[in-house]
């Protein structure tokens, strides 16, 4: 008599999510990371066909250049840009004017300590990303394949497979589990308005989120390293 474990692994999926909520901060963006920024000089912008130099304003695109992170946020929540073009001026750029280049996701300011220390109850567990696929149980070959590719790709340090349509990536390293977040997001949004047999980026992917406390959290409450 072969047993349906299908209840118990959404039982025990749902339990986790309640017990480790999701974490809701914003993307700070690392040094060497590529970003779209705000470029706060004179450009030359194309009007009615003819180029015009003009003071440059937060809200047009065509002030928005391609660079990577020096350094930031400061306590101000300014990012140093180091332009793709090498341009030296204007490199000091304030957060809210500055784009993940991969993810598309504005960059976070500077990050407070958590302000109520009294009910702040620390995650448990590593650092864990939950990651929804493309296929299910239904397909053995399939999901022996998946999670082989995120052992080998991303070497977690923990893997919680055996449920339909869902695998648990867990980090010791919030740094890591970071870097494997992005990677992961990063190669979802490739594959968007895409076939998915022409994507091989997300061929075993569909969404991914954060249980628990995110990188950012834990690196605040100086728990970068899970020490069990």
């Amino acid at each position: 008599m072969e047993v349906d474990w299908t209840p118990v692994r959404w039982r025990l999926l749902w339990v986790l999510t309640l017990a480790f909520p999701l974490a809701s901060t914003g993307l700070l963006c690392l040094p060497g990371e590529s970003v779209s920024a705000f470029f706060a000089g004179e450009v030359q912008i194309q009007v009615a066909g003819l180029g015009q130099d003009q003071e440059c304003q937060p809200e047009v695109e065509e002030c928005f250049f391609g660079g990577q992170v020096y350094s930031g946020p400061d306590a101000e929540g300014h990012y140093t840009i180091n332009w793709d073009d090498g341009d030296s001026q204007h490199r000091r750029v304030h957060h809210s004017h500055v784009r993940h280049a991969a993810l598309d996701e504005a960059c976070d300011g500077p990050t407070g300590p958590i302000q109520d220390h009294d009910t702040y109850v620390p995650s448990r567990i590593p650092c864990t990303i939950l990651v929804k696929l493309q296929g299910g149980d239904s397909d053995r070959d399939w999901m022996q394949e998946a999670v082989a590719m995120f052992k080998t790709d991303y070497q977690p340090d923990e893997v919680v497979d055996g449920f339909e349509w869902y695998i648990i990536l867990r980090f010791y390293d919030a740094n890591r589990c970071e870097a494997s977040f992005r990677s992961l997001a990063a190669a979802i949004r490739k594959c968007e308005d895409m076939d998915l047999e022409a994507c091989v980026t997300s061929k075993y992917l569909r969404t991914i989120e954060y249980i628990g406390d995110d990188p950012a959290t834990r690196r605040e409450t100086g728990r970068t390293e899970f020490k069990g």
